[in-house]
């Protein structure tokens, strides 16, 4: 909802923001440098870029205040937007607790907004997060949260986009006096920090309220960091930063003194008061002091049960990431594999194509060699004489006749006719007398082994 749309709610707004300017003694100096009166307050809300929550406006004029349910159903702001927000906490059987801030840093709101993202994740997992270990939340918003409550919702109230770097001065101080009017307007302060300026401008009883605030200071009172800014804006930064740096260093002196007299982040060993609890934990944990003193075993214990936690979930996520990614895999080498049965298919018909053209070719060799035998056994050419195969050229025919088993028989039954026919040779000579050793009678087989018989028989005559 634009505001150039709701001139009477704006003019109430406007309203509402001055005079708790005047209530608030120690505002940054960078307001009444800007804000002179409510005319300039309405007049540079009006030129301001601000989008607020349907209804919103019309609720600050009501008559009833607004149910939780109303701050559930805010928008998610954008990344880089420039926001007033509120965080909704719940616990089972409680009072629901809200938190006004806003988010005005280089970049927008995105900062902020992760600060609160990481907390309910660590919900997701039980992770109870002190506010030692996240300086970032609000510290009234720590203690809930270290004491069982959860964050609900984060929505945006007012938005505006990021402005250029010469608006930024202006903006920031806009954006912050809107803050702090709805937190005082809706009685979203702590208990011992309501002050008068939300008795004057809240709108409703703090009994009436169906929430608890947790906030804890005016967003007026709050310094400021260096930022680009325009010379010729309303607001001479130089003094000011100037003048907050003197009042940084006295609010710290203040601050000091306080924690020491109070006994605030308070070490009772060392009678020392430390900054913040931050400071104090790295103090109770160092090797100052001891060790093995109850609080830093806790700390240590609360340190490792949320760092099980972290590995617990990022085990969860990458399982998660493991599964898609293998169920992707599967996929993938299933489709592989279709492929490669197809390839395999291909392949064997290719295969048994050029088999049955080799065994074409085979056969038609083996007709053709017996083609060839048969004309060379017509004209009786390389042709076993023992057993009557023809072979295809005279090479093999002699490898033929080393290892044919007809000639070996007819060599035997040669060897035994040669043997009969010199037995009967012989018989026929003896009886003729020819070539007989008249020594001994013995027959020999020619005139050349009768002498040689002749030389050495001994036989008598």
């Amino acid at each position: 909802m634009d505001i150039a749309d709701s001139t009477q709610p704006l003019c109430s707004l406007a309203a509402k923001f001055w005079r708790l300017l005047q209530l608030s003694p120690h505002a940054n100096r960078g307001f009444s440098h800007l804000y002179t009166n409510e005319d300039v307050v309405a007049d540079i809300l009006s030129a301001a870029d601000l989008n607020f929550t349907e209804g919103l406006l019309d609720m600050l004029n009501g008559s009833e205040p607004p149910g939780v349910e109303y701050f559930m159903t805010t928008p998610t702001p954008e990344r880089t937007e420039w926001i007033v927000y509120s965080v909704i906490l719940q616990k089972p059987a409680e009072v629901s607790q809200i938190y006004i801030g806003s988010g005005t840093g280089q970049g927008g709101c995105i900062s902020r907004m992760n600060t609160y993202k990481r907390q309910i994740e660590d919900q997701a997992v039980d992770i109870v997060t002190d506010a030692h270990l996240r300086p970032q939340i609000p510290r009234y918003m720590g203690r809930s949260l270290k004491e069982g409550w959860r964050i609900a919702h984060v929505g945006a109230l007012v938005r505006t986009p990021l402005p250029a770097l010469v608006d930024r001065a202006w903006m920031r101080l806009t954006i912050r006096g809107i803050e702090a009017t709805l937190t005082a307007a809706l009685n979203a302060f702590y208990g011992k920090h309501y002050m008068n300026e939300c008795i004057e401008l809240g709108l409703w009883a703090r009994q009436e309220c169906p929430y608890n605030g947790l906030c804890s200071s005016n967003a007026m009172s709050e310094a400021f960091g260096k930022y680009e800014y325009n010379p010729q804006t309303l607001i001479n930064y130089e003094e000011l930063a100037k003048a907050q740096k003197e009042r940084i260093k006295v609010y710290a002196k203040q601050g000091e003194q306080r924690r020491v007299e109070q006994k605030i982040y308070w070490c009772e060993k060392h009678r020392s008061a430390f900054a913040s609890p931050k400071a104090l934990s790295r103090h109770m944990s160092s090797s100052l002091h001891d060790p093995d003193k109850e609080y830093a075993k806790r700390l240590r214990h609360e340190q490792k049960l949320a760092m099980d936690a972290r590995v617990r979930q990022n085990a969860i996520d990458r399982a998660a990431r493991e599964k898609s990614t293998q169920e992707e895999r599967q996929a993938a080498n299933q489709a592989r594999l279709e492929a490669r049965r197809q390839e395999k298919t291909l392949k064997e018909n290719a295969s048994m194509k050029t088999c049955n053209a080799a065994e074409a070719r085979r056969i038609r060799r083996i007709q053709m060699a017996r083609e060839k035998r048969k004309a060379v056994s017509a004209t009786d050419k390389h042709t076993c004489k023992s057993c009557g195969k023809t072979m295809g050229s005279s090479d093999l025919l002699k490898r033929h006749i080393t290892t044919c088993s007809r000639k070996r028989d007819n060599v035997e039954v040669k060897a035994r006719l040669k043997r009969r026919k010199q037995r009967e040779y012989r018989a026929a000579v003896k009886a003729s007398g020819k070539w007989t050793c008249k020594s001994c009678g013995k027959t020999s087989g020619g005139k050349a082994a009768l002498k040689k018989h002749g030389a050495v028989c001994k036989g008598v005559a």
